[in-house]
């Protein structure tokens, strides 16, 4: 099982964990339960999944969530993008 901390823009707030399972190849998120709405403004996903009582969410929704967030290999200048963020390729 692997772990990826869920981090805001400017990578100061930690919203929550996103976990990745090797054997069945399927993700699941679990957002922070102690989220001040008020003070912190979460984003519009995490706000809505709050709001309904949920603080994890797993199969088709994690990985849909995943999936958009991927930046596809093949992207132009990703070589550029990745190294002003810090990264390598």
């Amino acid at each position: 099982m692997r772990e990826y901390l869920i981090k805001g823009q400017k990578g100061k707030k930690t919203w929550g964990t996103l976990y990745y399972s090797d054997k069945r190849n399927s993700f699941r998120i679990k957002f922070r339960p102690d989220i001040d709405f008020q003070k912190e403004h979460p984003p519009a996903y995490i706000h809505r999944f709050m709001t309904n009582g949920r603080t994890e969410i797993d199969g088709e929704l994690a990985w849909m969530w995943v999936t958009d967030r991927i930046i596809p290999k093949d992207r132009q200048n990703i070589d550029t993008i990745l190294k002003e963020a810090g990264l390598k390729c």
